[in-house]
């Protein structure tokens, strides 16, 4: 016997819930039939399969609605548009006997496997790097090992088709990302789009950064003047690493847009969303067995919302025809509060009476909670993420600056013997850092500016039409990256000069 089986009976006997014994099936897993009953629903047939593993559990629901003849048709779209929404579950109409049933698969699993083979794949790649490591040092001598601060960089070539690569999958993922209409493809494919920006932002970093540097080596009236000069020579010896911190920055600063916009839009228009999924605060369906028991339903009914000031029969309608079914979509103007407290005399009403029905019910004031919850926990997860990745492309940019500082500073030195004058000093510095700094900015705004339309469709999941309230997130996140990025520039343009000047 599974242990999960075993704790899932226990579960059950201390419940007192009668339950069949545990049953064998050809795959190996173990099932436990439990049969619900209630005083206002008929018995529930529900069969729960445990996994040997205690990693999988599928829960499937028998004849949770038995429906009349005359509503068959119509219950179709109410199973598709449940699927639709409710995405762990899987509702069927068995039209054999009329009887709706539904299906649940419930997956938590912290498989060794899975761990031990990450830590195989890292284990790799340390090894590959010390070995890596140790055959360059193996090569080299002692004395060219101790010099080799003083060697420099050579000058970094151009290669046009790693650009002219970059270009071609930026263009794909832009394309992906415009051209998509459908919010489930969309949710599909944007973690390709994703992987082939990151390439494509590597390679043009890479690559684009080095012609960028020839192109203003070329332009004499640009290059040769005091603040351009070490400025740009300095950052054309260096590109071949620079291209990758500046793309990695850039990949650090799209993605903290993505989280936070998407999570704070999801969150600040949360009410949006739940109204749209819930369009009036109470939606009730009952059909009755029998119609002689609806003077039973329409007292229970009244006594429900008495105490509340609203007639909840009155909202509703018999539909006509049939004489026992009956359905209501309503809205009360009562508190969150009060509204969670008609549900349950709803509820409560109906489990007392002995007429013999079925019915649907949605109350939004028990759903708010739950949009509230799980979209107040995203835009936490959401602000904690983009903290850490705004920390980790400063901490990039800054101390890769100032290294680079404490290497420029006896170009600068020399500079300084031919006439370059503090301020010449100043703007040299400052010509170097604005392109460093907010070239991966400008980046991470074009990335995030055709990753709108893609991000707003798949927001349509979750019934999130307001694009005006995503813009203005979108322009905030963008804001208060900006406004942080321009003080760590202050600081390390600040910290910069003060190492080449010679003054720390």
């Amino acid at each position: 016997m599974h242990s999960s089986t075993q704790q899932f009976v226990r579960a059950m006997d201390a419940k007192d819930i009668k339950h069949s014994d545990i049953e064998v099936t050809d795959s190996g897993m173990e099932k436990v039939t439990v049969i619900y009953t209630g005083d206002s629903i008929p018995s529930i047939r529900m069969i729960f399969f445990f996994n040997k593993d205690c990693e999988d559990v599928a829960i499937r629901v028998f004849d949770i609605v038995k429906l009349p003849e005359n509503k068959i048709d119509g219950f179709f779209k109410v199973v598709n548009e449940a699927n639709r929404r409710f995405r762990f579950a899987k509702f069927v109409l068995d039209t054999n006997d009329n009887t709706v049933q539904a299906e649940m698969e419930f997956t938590f699993a912290v498989r060794g496997s899975v761990v031990a083979q990450t830590a195989l794949v890292y284990l790799a790649i340390f090894l590959l790097t010390l070995v890596s490591t140790l055959i360059k040092v193996g090569r080299g001598s002692a004395v060219s090992l101790l010099h080799s601060e003083n060697c420099g960089e050579k000058p970094p070539k151009g290669n046009l088709f790693v650009a002219l690569l970059g270009a071609v999958l930026l263009g794909i993922a832009y394309f992906m990302a415009v051209s998509i209409q459908e919010p489930m493809k969309a949710l599909a494919l944007f973690f390709i789009a994703v992987i082939l920006v990151i390439l494509a932002t590597y390679l043009l970093f890479i690559a684009g950064s080095v012609a960028l540097c020839r192109v203003l080596q070329r332009n004499r009236n640009y290059y040769y003047q005091p603040r351009h000069f070490v400025s740009v020579s300095s950052m054309a010896y260096r590109m071949k690493r620079n291209g990758a911190g500046l793309a990695s920055i850039c990949i650090l600063a799209t993605m903290v847009l993505v989280m936070l916009s998407s999570s704070a839009c999801l969150y600040f228009g949360a009410e949006d969303s739940l109204k749209a999924t819930y369009p009036h605060e109470f939606a009730l369906e009952v059909w009755l067995e029998n119609s002689a028991d609806m003077p039973k339903l329409q007292e229970a009914l009244t006594k429900a919302g008495a105490a509340y000031g609203v007639n909840v029969w009155e909202k509703g309608t018999v539909e006509p025809g049939s004489g026992n079914t009956w359905s209501a979509a309503f809205d009360t103007g009562l508190s969150q509060e009060q509204q969670l407290a008609l549900s349950r005399a709803i509820d409560e009403a109906l489990g007392d009476t002995d007429i013999t029905w079925n019915y649907f019910r949605s109350y939004r004031a028990e759903a708010a909670d739950d949009f509230y919850g799980t979209y107040g926990s995203l835009f936490f997860i959401g602000i904690v993420l983009s903290v850490l990745f705004i920390c980790a492309a400063v901490l990039i940019i800054y101390y890769k600056q100032l290294c680079e500082g404490y290497e420029d500073q006896p170009r600068f030195a020399i500079m300084q013997k031919v006439g370059m004058t503090a301020a010449d000093i100043r703007r040299s510095v400052n010509s170097q850092l604005l392109t460093v700094f907010f070239l991966p900015l400008a980046g991470a705004a074009l990335h995030m500016a055709f990753a709108f339309p893609m991000i707003r469709r798949m927001l349509l999941l979750f019934e999130l039409h307001n694009t005006g309230l995503f813009i203005a997130t979108a322009l905030v996140s963008f804001a208060v990256l900006a406004v942080v990025y321009t003080l760590v520039y202050k600081a390390t343009s600040n910290a910069y000069y003060r190492i080449v000047k010679g003054s720390v």
